[in-house]
């Protein structure tokens, strides 16, 4: 006769010393615990598979990764979270259930390192929510990819502002330590020496960090330029095509403005020729008020200025016409009374000619021109104005404002 299963089984447990009951009780708790975590698990394989891989800095990577397909830079934090869904959450159309909404997710912080980098986290932050500069850094460095540049502040950059532009379904801050590194490293070709800004753990000025930000991201743009016009030669400035773009695109700095400079003479009411200076920032003096706007201080920088110390070109050019004419009329006589013509009278038809060519100078306006022989003596005007104005505004603006007020005498304090 076969003995049954139930027999055998209760043989069995009998001999492993394990209780019937016990071993139902644990049946009932498998069954529960798969019934509530298959659920689960899925969500959280679901979640591993559809989530983008991060971002690497490493060549081949970057190589590889697809173009863009956004119609624009974001102008927005809204509008960049839905750009994001429309990428990386499945179809990307309006109400797409796989994006995030607004109020559920939280985007990254910086950690204070040593409690005194506020000013590099505060200019890391404001350089986050630039929409113009994303573009040419990514520009800059798929240049710099393609012609095998090495181009470290855009990438740290680069990496540093996806980062705080990323968001997260929880609260979290990073270290950054990469945009440190490369900020105080010389750049590849020694053109830039170490920055002292992070060599201590004092405080430091956030303009002052911002300008070598800047004048980081100029160089090493410039460096690519330089290698894409010595490969190419003269043939680079004809070509404009969609593969080979002109390599003044993406160059250009966003920073980058330009402002002119006007002064004149109140004497002789003569206007120098306007002068164009670059800039990537503009300090703006802060008005003596208790309180102000930003226009006030826009006024401020533009507002003519009475000056009593400035040198007049023409002033000085009437002055030494009058000695040139004095000393030509001086050697002519003198030659004249001795009849003689000659040391004396080669000095008078000299200074007779620079003295013409002086006056032909006035006459047609080509007061900035140089007079080769000629020694200018130079005048000081006892009253000048000078004014200050934008001539190209950059894309992106950058205001400083100075704080400090001078009072004479090397007394300087903070106009709060």
């Amino acid at each position: 006769m076969r003995p049954s299963k139930s027999s055998g089984l209760q043989s069995l447990l009998h001999d492993l010393n394990i209780n019937p009951q016990y071993l139902t009780l644990a049946i009932l708790a498998c069954t529960v615990l798969i019934l509530i975590g298959a659920p689960m698990f899925d969500s959280l394989l679901g979640y591993i598979w559809n989530s983008p891989p991060p971002e690497s800095s490493s060549s081949s990577h970057r190589r590889s990764r697809r173009k863009s397909t956004s119609s624009g830079p974001p102008r927005t934090r809204a509008e960049q979270l839905r750009q994001r869904g429309e990428t990386t959450g499945g179809s990307g159309g309006e109400g797409s259930s796989s994006a995030p909404h607004i109020d559920d997710v939280y985007y990254p912080g910086l950690v204070n390192i040593s409690g005194t980098y506020c000013f590099l986290n505060s200019t890391l932050q404001a350089l986050a929510s630039l929409s113009y500069l994303q573009p040419q850094i990514e520009s800059s460095r798929a240049k710099a990819e393609e012609w095998d540049v090495p181009t470290p502040v855009i990438d740290a950059l680069r990496d540093t502002l996806n980062n705080l532009n990323t968001p997260h379904h929880r609260q979290k801050a990073f270290r950054p330590e990469d945009i440190i590194d490369a900020l105080s490293r010389p750049d590849p070709k020694g053109n830039r020496s170490r920055s002292r800004l992070f060599s201590s753990r004092e405080h430091q000025d956030a303009q002052e960090l911002f300008q070598l930000v800047s004048s980081c991201l100029q160089e090493e743009a410039a460096d690519v330029d330089t290698e894409v016009a010595r490969d190419h030669g003269l043939a680079e400035v004809h070509r404009d095509d969609g593969d080979h773009p002109r390599k003044d695109v993406g160059s250009k700095n966003v920073f980058e403005g330009l402002t002119a400079n006007r002064r004149s003479c109140v004497q002789c009411g003569y206007t120098e020729a306007v002068m164009h200076f670059s800039f990537d920032n503009v300090t703006l003096p802060i008005p003596r008020a208790s309180q102000c706007k930003l226009e006030d201080c826009l006024k401020e920088y533009t507002r003519m200025e009475t000056l009593d110390d400035c040198v007049c070109r023409k002033c000085s050019m009437l002055a030494t016409l009058s000695e040139l004419k004095e000393e030509a009329d001086q050697l002519a006589a003198h030659a004249a009374a001795k009849k003689s013509s000659g040391s004396r009278q080669r000095k008078a038809d000299r200074a007779r000619a620079l003295q013409q060519a002086v006056q032909a100078a006035l006459d047609n306006n080509r007061i900035e021109n140089d007079i080769p022989g000629l020694e200018l003596k130079k005048v000081t005007s006892s009253c000048s104005t000078k004014q200050a104005m934008i001539a190209r505004p950059p894309p992106v603006l950058v205001l400083h404002l100075n704080r400090s007020a001078y009072y004479g005498y090397g007394h300087a304090s903070k106009n709060s």
